[in-house]
């Protein structure tokens, strides 16, 4: 009898023991589920501050270059068929002498491209607000072609007191061109070459990422 009462005595101190290690356990691992809380958020932390401190910036001369690098930009063709006429007769003061009239008619193909020089262009990049501003100069006719092969020379009238040469037809289409060109530009084509311009930097500039998502692309027209 004695031996079971000093058994159930024990059982007591057995049960707190087992009570004080598991508490212990549950204690311990606690501290390590906050030990490792606190290190993942502070890896955490560091990646979010690390990733901010890298917000990418644009380099202005990387942009410059990219841009200038196109030479000149043309954005614009003006395709035409022309047709003029052409009449001369010798003069006596300011009176046309009789029997001396010559004549033809002359038909060609042409291109007119109009765009703007890349070398001229500015750009300012405001890195707080995140815009970049092109300054864009004047737009201009870059080259006036002919297609040779397309002129055909109508109703010619020839006079052997004053007969045609190879002046007429050259001064004549030199003048004829240059009356196309005064036609494209009423017609609106430095206008239309400005608004194509903008249209071509701005997806030359947006092919770079962080451009495309980081920024705003304005234009001005540089003072000229």
């Amino acid at each position: 009898m004695e031996e079971i009462k000093d058994i159930e005595k024990d059982l007591p101190k057995k049960k707190s023991l087992k009570c004080k290690m598991l508490q212990a356990f549950i204690l311990s691992l606690l501290i390590c589920i906050i030990a490792g809380g606190c290190f993942i958020g502070g890896v955490i932390f560091e990646n979010s501050s690390s990733e901010e401190e890298t917000v990418p910036t644009i380099n202005s001369i990387q942009v410059i270059t990219d841009v200038q690098s196109i030479g000149e930009l043309a954005t614009i063709k003006y395709i035409y068929t022309d047709m003029g006429k052409f009449e001369n007769s010798q003069k006596f003061k300011d009176y046309n002498i009789p029997l001396t009239e010559k004549s033809f008619i002359l038909s060609w193909n042409g291109t007119i491209k109009a765009g703007v020089d890349t070398t001229e262009i500015k750009i300012d990049i405001d890195e707080v607000t995140k815009v970049i501003t092109i300054h864009l100069p004047n737009a201009k006719i870059l080259s006036h072609e002919t297609d040779e092969d397309s002129i055909e020379v109508f109703d010619e009238s020839n006079n052997i007191f004053n007969p045609i040469t190879l002046d007429d037809y050259s001064t004549f289409f030199a003048e004829s061109k240059m009356d196309m060109e005064q036609r494209a530009l009423d017609n609106g084509i430095l206008d239309d070459a400005i608004e194509n311009a903008k249209t071509v930097i701005t997806q030359i500039l947006n092919s770079n990422d962080d451009i495309k998502n980081l920024y705003t692309i304005n234009f001005n027209r540089l003072d000229v």
